[in-house]
């Protein structure tokens, strides 16, 4: 209210210095041009408005605009400064006074704007791989997910919050294998993870498996035939896990969408046919390559590799491609800011199948540095780590909520314990 109320003001009072001749050349101005920020010597006043960019127009000094500005305003018991080019603002008590009137009367209405063209949006965040724990960076973009979802209702849209598990790839046979070595460890078998790097990528050597060991071996006497049945297994352990913590983190998905049920229903492969039909698909030392470059991709991708396995570009597409066929208007997707080269062959893939690829916005996210007694906390499934629940236990769910939201998603945070 008192930030609109002050560009309002400005704005206004612009438009007659223009009418009545006093800003030098300047002939007419168009609403909204200027921007409301906060001074950084919050002394100077509340909000402050940079008149500069109009001396262009008005062919006289900044503070000669500011000051002709100045004098057309009401000030009743505000408080007008002029610093340079800037208009500064403090708000008087019988601003403020109304203001908190406004927001009894309206209670958990207050702030929220009219004539909002509202939409259907479907707003995926977190999506993390079922292999393990959640570290602390998923729990920035579910802190992040939920805040803005919960924004995006109260300004009236229909929000659908969605997790997209990635439970089918390499990765999840690397946690049926790591699973395995927990439970010989556990029979008794001297047995360890490979001790060369290279090797060791293949494994989660994590501490996290020891208790999915453990309560496989409650109802198992041993190792299965097929390590498939262990891989489902630590999925489904891991799945439960994850979806408990976001429960006590008070982030609620409306679906969990499956990876795995995408392939399985056909939807992947209708969508590389499609795009073989329509001629964006050509082949290259045995592989299939999409075209992304034909629609502003710096170059153009694998989405079938030699082998016929499937890249995860080909499963995105058709995911994209699923979230449009059912009916959003909008699709808004958190990402980390490692996923930037990403974005272009993803909106690539939804133009090349006849869909607006604007429909699409993306969120790119710094990451999170853990930070205890100075130090910074390295995490990764790969070795011991600092766990997202470990945090929320140490200072609760709603500081870790208002700290991992406090900060531009752009910024790289800090969170010092």
């Amino acid at each position: 209210m008192i930030k609109d109320y002050f560009i309002n003001e400005i704005e206004n009072a612009l438009e007659k210095a223009v009418n009545d001749n006093k800003l030098g050349a300047m002939t007419e101005y168009t609403r909204g041009t200027l921007k409301v920020e906060r001074p950084k010597n919050l002394d100077f006043g509340d909000y402050a408005v940079n008149v500069s960019q109009l001396a262009r127009f008005a062919k006289i000094a900044p503070p000669q605009i500011a000051n002709a500005i100045l004098e057309y305003i009401e000030k009743d018991d505000n408080e007008y400064t002029v610093i340079g080019g800037f208009i500064n603002f403090k708000a008087g008590k019988k601003i403020l006074s109304n203001l908190v009137e406004e927001i009894f009367k309206a209670e958990k209405e207050f702030g929220k704007p009219e004539n909002v063209e509202t939409e259907k949006i479907i707003l995926e965040y977190v999506s993390a791989n079922p292999t393990g724990p959640f570290h602390i960076g998923h729990g920035r973009w579910a802190a992040m997910g939920s805040v803005l979802a919960n924004l995006l209702k109260f300004y009236g849209h229909e929000v659908y919050q969605e997790f997209y598990i990635n439970d089918a790839g390499s990765q999840i046979q690397k946690l049926g294998n790591s699973l395995a070595i927990r439970i010989r460890q556990e029979l008794g078998e001297d047995v360890d993870f490979p001790s060369d790097e290279v090797e060791r990528k293949n494994y989660y050597p994590g501490d996290y498996l020891i208790p999915v060991a453990k309560e496989y071996l409650k109802n198992h006497k041993g190792l299965p035939d097929d390590i498939q049945e262990l891989c489902d297994f630590a999925k489904e352990y891991e799945e439960k896990v994850q979806r408990d913590l976001l429960d006590k983190f008070k982030v609620h998905f409306d679906n969990f969408y499956s990876e795995l049920f995408l392939h399985k229903s056909g939807k992947v492969e209708e969508c590389v046919n499609k795009l073989k039909a329509s001629g964006k698909i050509y082949q290259k030392d045995g592989a299939d390559w999409f075209k992304s470059s034909d629609y502003g991709d710096d170059q153009d991708r694998v989405i079938k590799k030699a082998d016929g396995s499937n890249t995860y570009l080909t499963a995105d597409i058709a995911y994209h491609i699923d979230k449009l066929e059912r009916g959003f208007d909008r699709m808004i997707n958190i990402w980390g800011a490692d996923h930037h080269g990403y974005v272009a062959r993803v909106k690539a893939s939804i133009e090349a199948l006849g869909y607006d690829p604007n429909k699409l916005e993306v969120l790119l996210g710094q990451l999170v540095n853990l930070v205890i007694d100075g130090n910074e906390v390295r995490m990764g499934k790969r070795k011991n780590m600092v766990t997202l629940e470990d945090l929320i236990d140490e200072v609760g769910v709603d500081a870790t909520r208002f700290w991992m939201s406090m900060r531009n998603i752009d910024t790289t945070l800090d969170f010092d314990i």
